[in-house]
């Protein structure tokens, strides 16, 4: 529940991004597009600098009720980390922390 620029300054907030970010790599590269985390990290991180004033899509909807795009992201990691038997601790937190915003 912040702008987005905040997250670079909330180490819990960087280090879950950091995580995430290794997550989505792991299933990446069994989907057959092989990224670093780091990339990923950075890239998340370049975007929150050059968005720094704005609100994100998702907090957006959460605080007027709607639905978000949760299950198209951190749920679609989660489903291709299950088809591949891997665990994403981060994503599937995160996807069910905000799937309960929703009831």
């Amino acid at each position: 529940r912040c702008r987005n620029g905040a997250l670079l300054d909330i180490p819990e907030a960087l280090a879950s991004m950091q995580v995430i970010c290794e997550e989505v790599a792991l299933v990446m590269r069994q989907e057959g597009y092989p990224v670093p985390a780091d990339s990923l990290f950075h890239a998340a991180c370049t975007v929150a600098r050059q968005t720094s004033a704005n609100t994100s899509s998702m907090l957006a909807d959460v605080l007027v009720g709607r639905p978000t795009e949760i299950d198209y992201m951190n749920g679609h990691v989660t489903r291709m980390a299950g088809k591949h038997g891997l665990h994403v601790p981060v994503n599937t937190a995160i996807t069910a922390e905000i799937q309960a915003l929703h009831p």
